[in-house]
């Protein structure tokens, strides 16, 4: 399939829930996501990690994390906040690029009122709140979430995106980014690219590796042996016997520091309290468990 051609395909999927056979399209175009990662923005994936899924080379990943689960979730309670500022929202767009462009966005939302695109997000609900979030109002949101916005400005034709947010101690949030023509044009230049030089001649990138999840889902040819680099091999083991030296001097500095505290339950030293109190789950939580944990307070 011709690079141009792929994104037809999504015309009349716009406004639609998203079926398995969709999922299958989407494999054949650059989402906003897959654009971060090509880019090498994305802390979450690679650009080998984009060439193994659009060239089919991985098994069907069998369920969303928590954290994803949740932000899919959460996704309707942000636009619902964002409609009292941004007017009614039409949610869930596909929208293919223009001039055939091999890059298809689902966009969460668009502002009825004038076509501009809404991107939302949540932060904080599983991990600490990160730095990249700045003032309401403005374009200081993590990196990838830039590329993100461009991609839906692109697919819109719009020159902001909004991107309303609820961050963890923070609350609901609105940013704003506007358009960055020298961005754009970086961006469509390199998912271009990457889909004619990598995608369609089946070349894997070769300044990209997969991260270790995709890895583990590529399909297995049975009984099949390659060869391999030895470089790459000892840096396994390399890798491997310090983790298992780290995890072995762990449990000895620990059973050490348990035998100094004898029977109480907490231990002063310059370096602050050491405490190993006794920690219980609930029974609504996961089945009634009780343990204990080490830490220090400094």
């Amino acid at each position: 399939m011709l690079a141009r051609e792929a994104p037809a395909l999504f015309e009349n999927e716009r406004n639609m829930p998203i079926t398995a056979e969709q999922r299958e399209r989407r494999k054949l175009a650059i989402g906003s996501s897959d654009a971060a990662a090509i880019l090498g923005l994305s802390p979450y994936k690679t650009r080998y990690d984009v060439y193994a899924e659009k060239t089919g080379l991985l098994v069907e990943e069998a369920e969303a994390g928590p954290a994803a689960e949740a932000g899919t979730m959460f996704q309707d309670g942000v636009l619902n906040w964002a409609e009292r500022s941004l007017g009614k929202l039409k949610r869930d767009v596909t929208i293919p690029a223009p001039d055939g462009l091999p890059i298809v966005a689902n966009v969460d939302a668009i502002v009825e009122a004038d076509g501009s695109p809404a991107e939302a997000k949540t932060a904080g609900l599983f991990s600490p709140l990160n730095e990249e979030w700045g003032e309401e109002g403005t374009d200081q949101v993590p990196a990838p979430y830039i590329v993100q916005t461009h991609i839906h400005m692109l697919v819109t034709k719009k020159s902001t995106c909004h991107l309303p947010a609820f961050l963890a101690g923070r609350g609901f949030v609105m940013f704003e980014v506007a358009l960055d023509r020298e961005l754009m044009s970086l961006m469509i230049a390199r998912c271009e690219d990457f889909w004619n030089e990598n995608v369609l001649k089946r070349v894997p990138p070769d300044d990209s590796i997969l991260s270790l999840g995709v890895a583990k889902r590529l399909k297995r040819t049975p009984s099949k042996t390659v060869p391999v680099d030895a470089a790459v091999v000892a840096a396994w083991m390399k890798a491997r016997d310090e983790r298992l030296s780290a995890e072995k001097a762990d449990k000895a500095a620990q059973a050490a520091l348990l035998t100094a505290l004898g029977d109480a339950e907490a231990g002063e030293s310059e370096l602050g309290i050491v405490t190993y109190n006794l920690t219980e789950r609930k029974a609504y939580e996961v089945k009634a468990t009780s343990f204990r944990t080490l830490r220090i307070k400094k």
